[in-house]
């Protein structure tokens, strides 16, 4: 596919996840991944910032600030699931949405996509954040229940953008877990995918930040799309 673009049946619908098929879409595209994921940034990266200056100098301003920056970022979490599936079907580079137009298409669903996950982290990562600052002796337990928790919304998370990127809003939770445990392994190695990426965001900002730059938010969201089971609308 390399200089043009090949028929969708190149990459059959239903084909065996292989390291050498997910290389094949990485280098295939790794243009359009990189320009969607730097659409993606100029969504994610103020209310990032405006974090880490909360826990830097224990800012409570730029936690509200940040919550509030991160209410567009769902449309875009949107648009980047759907062009990332779109990639990891294999499909014409035509067939990929344009990002902007796309986003409005989904902004009512993605601002409350962005409310509750904003919501669910806020509640989950602060007491973490609480426990170190007071050394908490249950710091540790307080750890490991947060990091499930976000194991299990990391899980949902893909399918969830699934079936808001097709409007299907009514019950999104229930399918979201139905679809996950079918899912099986593939839905427990993306969302650990997703939750090492957040470790290295909050635990290695400048490290992140450097591979934000580079394309790895559009990789990892491939990356996992392309491992999970996918349906003929992806």
């Amino acid at each position: 596919m390399k200089g043009n673009d090949k028929k969708s049946s190149y990459y059959p619908y239903i084909q065996e996840k292989t390291f050498l098929g997910w290389w094949d879409r990485l280098t295939d595209y790794c243009w359009e991944l990189f320009k969607y994921n730097l659409w993606y940034l100029l969504f994610t990266l103020p209310p990032f910032i405006c974090m880490l200056i909360f826990l830097f100098f224990n800012a409570y301003l730029f936690l509200l600030v940040a919550f509030l920056l991160f209410i567009p970022v769902g449309p875009a979490m949107l648009v980047l699931h759907e062009a990332a599936a779109k990639i990891a079907a294999g499909e014409l580079r035509t067939a990929l949405p344009h990002f902007f137009y796309t986003y409005k298409k989904h902004y009512r669903y993605g601002f409350a996509f962005s409310i509750v996950l904003g919501i669910i982290c806020l509640v989950t990562l602060y007491p973490v954040y609480f426990s170190f600052i007071t050394n908490s002796a249950v710091k540790i337990t307080i750890m490991i229940c947060a990091g499930i928790t976000m194991l299990l919304l990391c899980s949902l998370l893909p399918y969830i953008a699934r079936f808001l990127v097709a409007g299907e809003c009514r019950g999104v939770l229930k399918k979201a877990i139905i679809q996950a445990l079918l899912g099986g392994k593939a839905s427990f190695f993306s969302g650990l995918l997703q939750v090492i990426w957040l470790f290295i965001c909050l635990v290695y900002p400048y490290v992140a930040f450097f591979a934000a730059l580079l394309g790895m938010p559009a990789v990892i969201r491939m990356t996992i799309l392309y491992i999970m089971p996918q349906t003929k609308e992806e």
